[in-house]
């Protein structure tokens, strides 16, 4: 999707959620009201949350939480297709209902279909994890679910529907919140780390082919992740200051560099390699979800921006930097020992937050822009040094 077809979609989401969210809650009331209570047995449990490949790497481990709780329980996962691959690795969910986001048609029909699935299911538990988006509250209530439990996110008007309220937070990681969710329905997460990425045999496999047609394996393996996903790509970093840094780490340590993206990335890569003076491999479009992790599990370093991949390195302990503008790394930074965060701290930042859906105006980022390429250099630096002593790269991560 296109950064103008998100908008469209959060306008639409706020003006039509809003009232049906009071409809669907109105209506629910009133059948409350007519028909007797009666105790659940959960059999059936929804976990929601549409959009984040970054927010999944926070709710893996909990899903490992539910199927303990209830391990007799059917779990079925809604999300959107980007996310698709990554859950259906998991065996311990039964199913993966998929909501299809190509274009605004696509996505009706599919609204549709989705709602009509949830609908057959009725479940007994709904867990929605989305921050600030209605449909997915909406969704909960036409599947008829004896229980729902979500974030009541400020200004959003998500509260009044669902039976159990989850505070949503501005001051604390979305790793806690997303466990409170869980915490709330009954579920002990005493035990679960903060964040997990699924692993793959078959995906290993494919990314150790794609590292022996490197130039060379020897050398210290840097990813740099130029995009940032279609929300919002005011996010990003400047193509030109990560070319300034590629240069600086591969003239003092050799370092490999590869690019990762997606397909429709391709032109962060062309514009980098206008810039670029020292040799790089471009992975835009390469991989999968899978191969995606597999690839972070085996790099020396991750250079970042705000986005899926600093959650999925620091799930798998890389060391990494992270570059934040308009996003805060309070609620969205990584959280292993081995990262290091870059953020302005500007008056104006954050300017998108799940309080306002994630929009903003700006259109000049200078809380982004004005990270020094030389100050991550440096960073980079630092955490390559144990590899200029000689010491070997790790690249193989346990399963």
């Amino acid at each position: 999707m296109t950064e103008r077809v998100i908008e469209i979609l959060k306008l639409v989401d706020r003006w039509i959620g809003i009232p049906l969210l009071c409809i669907l809650a109105s209506f629910r009331r009133l059948l409350s009201a007519l028909l007797p209570a009666r105790s659940v047995t959960v059999k059936t449990i929804v976990m929601v949350k549409l959009w984040g490949v970054g927010n999944l790497a926070m709710i893996f481990p909990l899903i490992r939480a539910v199927k303990r709780t209830h391990p007799r329980t059917r779990i079925v996962f809604l999300t959107t297709e980007s996310n698709a691959g990554l859950l259906r690795s998991l065996p311990l969910l039964d199913d993966v209902l998929v909501l299809r986001t190509r274009s605004l048609g696509t996505i009706i029909w599919s609204l549709g279909l989705a709602a009509f699935k949830l609908r057959r299911l009725k479940p007994d538990l709904y867990l929605d994890f989305e921050q600030f988006l209605r449909i997915s509250a909406s969704l909960g209530v036409i599947s008829g679910a004896r229980q729902m439990v979500g974030l009541e996110t400020p200004g959003q008007a998500r509260g009044w529907i669902y039976h159990v309220k989850v505070p949503y937070r501005k001051d604390r990681h979305m790793t806690r919140t997303f466990s409170d969710v869980v915490r709330s329905a009954g579920i002990d997460t005493t035990e679960c780390p903060s964040l997990e990425v699924p692993r793959s045999d078959e995906a290993a496999r494919s990314v150790e082919r794609f590292l022996d047609r490197l130039p060379d394996r020897t050398s210290p393996l840097v990813a740099l992740h130029l995009g940032s996903g279609d929300n919002f790509p005011a996010r990003r970093w400047p193509v030109a200051h990560f070319a300034r840094v590629a240069e600086s780490i591969h003239q003092r340590f050799g370092a490999c560099i590869v690019l990762t993206g997606i397909e429709a990335e391709q032109h962060l890569a062309d514009e980098f390699a206008a810039q670029c003076r020292v040799p790089f491999v471009s992975s835009m479009g390469e991989f999968n979800l899978l191969e995606f992790v597999e690839f972070l599990a085996r790099v020396d370093l991750l250079i970042t921006n705000d986005t899926a991949p600093a959650h999925i390195g620091s799930a798998l302990d890389r060391p990494l930097i992270a570059i934040y503008g308009p996003n805060s790394p309070d609620l969205y930074g990584p959280i292993n020992e081995k990262a290091r965060v870059f953020y302005s701290r500007l008056p104006c930042s954050p300017c998108i937050t799940n309080l306002n859906a994630k929009t903003s105006r700006c259109r000049i980022p200078s809380c982004i822009t004005n990270i020094r390429h030389g100050a991550v250099a440096a960073a980079a630096g630092d955490l390559l040094r144990p590899l200029e002593r000689g010491e070997a790269a790790r690249r193989a991560v346990s399963s």
